[in-house]
């Protein structure tokens, strides 16, 4: 182990923390007010250092949550108990690096950037050795930016991988210490971040393609799956857009916060690259069907937005617009098959995503009081959100039964059969409620319910009924 010098001195951005705090402003910004996005392009003409500086006078206040590297938190502790001295020296714009560094009471004195000054690279390496002395100060960094001030370092400390703790030890000709790791670009993140297991909610694609006995038409079919696809991409764009935004209160969620980018384990702007890619694939899936698809989709994710940004603060509004984003998966089905949605099946689609749009609301309320606030919700309001969405679903039962003696007999033989599919249905809707007081449903009930296996003998016999009902 190399010897201390005495003096360690640590970065912030993707050391001390597990992310970037020039991309945690941009998100604030982003967050808080969108149209100052367009000012960012200017103030980085003028410079790298005047950006930092008028984000952080702005936006600063609005980082309250950071994601710090435990392991580098640890040797710190470790080396100020044993009596170095321990500095912060960072690009990061001075004012901020004292707000955020304070709350961790480990340093003996913070240095960032300023207006005219980016603490960074050559100009780190030389301030650290003529504030500390040649050869007497130890570092701590992540990237190759920081390669000059690993040179000019007693004892090079690398957060990093292995590979490239190595890497730099062979270019640097000298001893290195390698500790924990930073945000590190994987294919298991990038699944993660883009919720491929949400997927399932699309397969409400097909609902029009089955309930018009449409599925033996291959054009029909290979719309449907087109379409499948083309709301997928655009879904996993939308949710890392969420995910996002809602990166402050997904650090104090206690489930949320293990996320992708609330984690710090993959930086900021890899998350909008990943929105790139999906909403193109999203684009280019939608040229090749219907135009009025296209301009559903489009519609879904303004709307999806507008519920990141406003509806989701503004109680039982939320979940009205939740049941209406399921929706439009159903009508979208009809539109890529040329197939006109009927009055009952908009009717029970309505009134049973409306139920459990609910749900999910109150799964959330149940987990977290400070949800409950961000979402505009009293903790008072968790009996109703609970008797509306039970209520909802009791309803879409009354309007599938309605269905199979009214309507039903137009597509198929045996009607009356249809009707013991409110069996299967209704015990579904009961054991999903009873399991979300219970505790035992997560937050997004949809893809809880086919996580659940016992949901998929209840799927069967909804089969074998509609087989036994024989559709024309």
């Amino acid at each position: 182990m190399p010897k201390n010098a005495g003096n360690l001195c640590v970065d912030l951005d993707g050391t001390l923390i597990r992310s970037d705090s020039l991309w945690e402003l941009i998100l604030r910004a982003l967050r808080h007010n969108p149209f100052y996005i367009l000012l960012i392009p200017i103030l980085l003409m003028k410079g790298k250092c005047l950006l930092k500086q008028r984000l952080s006078e702005k936006f600063g206040k609005f980082i309250k949550n950071l994601p710090f590297n435990s392991d580098v938190i640890s040797y710190i502790v470790k080396r100020k108990k044993s009596g170095d001295k321990i500095w912060l020296v960072t690009a990061c714009n001075e004012h901020l690096a004292k707000s955020i560094a304070e709350k961790t009471e480990l340093f003996d004195g913070i240095y960032g950037s300023s207006e005219s000054i980016n603490l960074r690279g050559e100009k780190k390496a030389a301030f650290c050795e003529s504030t500390f002395g040649v050869g007497n100060f130890d570092y701590i960094g992540d990237s190759l930016a920081d390669f000059p001030v690993w040179e000019k370092s007693s004892t090079p400390i690398i957060v990093g991988t292995k590979n490239f703790a190595k890497k730099i030890q062979d270019k640097l000709g000298k001893k290195v210490v390698a500790i924990g790791s930073g945000a590190e670009i994987s294919l298991k993140n990038s699944i993660k971040a883009a919720r491929i297991y949400q997927w399932v909610k699309n397969i409400l694609i097909f609902v029009a393609l089955i309930s018009s006995h449409r599925y033996f038409i291959w054009g029909d079919v290979r719309n449907s799956i087109v379409a499948f696809f083309a709301f997928c991409f655009c879904a996993s764009a939308l949710y890392i857009l969420n995910d996002l935004l809602d990166i402050e209160s997904d650090r104090a969620h206690p489930t949320k916060r293990s996320r992708p980018f609330a984690s710090g384990a993959l930086p900021i702007y890899y998350g909008f690259g990943l929105i790139a890619v999906f909403a193109s694939a999203s684009i280019c899936l939608c040229a090749t069907l219907a135009y009025d698809f296209a301009i559903i989709v489009l519609a879904y994710a303004a709307i999806t937005m507008g519920y990141s940004f406003i509806f989701k603060r503004i109680p039982f509004v939320d979940v009205a617009v939740l049941a209406g984003l399921y929706y439009m998966r159903i009508f979208g089905g009809c539109v890529v098959i040329d197939c006109k949605i009927s009055y009952w099946l908009s009717l029970f689609s309505i009134f049973i995503f409306f139920g459990l749009a609910l749900l999910k609301r109150y799964i959330e309320l149940s987990e977290s009081t400070d949800t409950a606030k961000t979402r505009g919700y009293a903790q008072n309001h968790l009996k109703c959100v609970k008797l509306a969405g039970i209520t909802s679903c009791a309803l879409s039962l009354l309007v599938f039964a309605a269905y199979t003696q009214r309507s039903a007999k137009i597509y198929y033989e045996y009607p009356d059969v249809l009707l013991l599919g409110i069996f299967p249905i209704g015990f579904f809707l009961y054991k999903i409620w009873k399991d979300a007081s219970r505790g035992l449903v997560d937050s997004d009930p949809i893809v809880y319910s086919f996580r659940n296996k016992s949901n998929y003998i209840l799927m069967a016999l909804f089969a074998i009924v509609f087989a036994l009902a024989k559709p024309f």
